[in-house]
């Protein structure tokens, strides 16, 4: 039998974190589809909004470091790309 190492442990506890707030933000997706008449396009641009609001207010770059897996990376990647394209 293998021993996990502390990393090992660490990375899938980050996975784990990563999965439980991804599925929270899909859960509140899937009620919104369910209990009310909005169509799917709507409830995408409430997020997008919702998204842009919690960035501006400083709550969405906590969220990102606590869930983690790749969250802050793909971010850091968007913004570079972003001002690579607008210079």
């Amino acid at each position: 039998m293998l021993k996990k190492s502390f990393c090992q442990t660490k990375n899938e506890f980050k996975l784990l974190k990563a999965f439980c707030v991804g599925g929270a933000f899909c859960l509140v997706g899937q009620a919104l589809l369910n209990r009310t008449s909005l169509p799917p396009a709507k409830i995408l641009v409430g997020f997008v909004v919702s998204g842009v609001v919690l960035g501006a207010a400083g709550v969405y770059a906590p969220l990102v470091e606590f869930a983690g897996a790749w969250g802050k990376r793909a971010i850091n990647r968007v913004w570079l790309f972003a001002s690579k394209r607008c210079s």
